[in-house]
């Protein structure tokens, strides 16, 4: 017949209370991650998209220069309130659930030219 001492037992019941405080943290730490979304993982971006390379799109630069660089963008809309302008979104568009996000676009004007360059973080 086995026999568990007080002091074995104490110890197997420690180190499953450790186990799973430990298990608590790893699914708390994940659901952060994809809550806050700190490395953009969840975010949608263009099929060449960096950050080096969206840098490196200038003001005054057409856009069809900015296209080869990054990529299609993800979105495009018109922008009713500045003249005649357009919206290119290379990144963004994360999903509904997560509290944050990085979004990057540039605006161009009529005649395909960038007149302002964003990149916008949200908690």
């Amino acid at each position: 017949m086995v026999s568990v001492h007080g002091s074995n037992m104490d110890l197997i019941i420690r180190s499953k209370w450790r186990m799973m405080g430990l298990i608590v943290v790893v699914i708390i730490v994940i659901l952060l991650v994809l809550f806050l979304n700190p490395y953009d993982v969840l975010t949608k971006k263009s099929s060449s998209f960096s950050f080096d390379r969206f840098d490196k799109i200038k003001i005054g630069d057409p856009i069809s220069l900015a296209i080869d660089t990054l990529g299609d963008p993800i979105s495009t809309c018109e922008v009713s309130s500045i003249n005649a302008c357009k919206a290119y979104d290379f990144m963004g568009d994360y999903p509904d659930w997560v509290f944050g996000g990085t979004e990057c676009w540039l605006l161009v004007d009529e005649n395909g030219t960038v007149v302002e360059k964003r990149k916008v973080v949200e908690p």
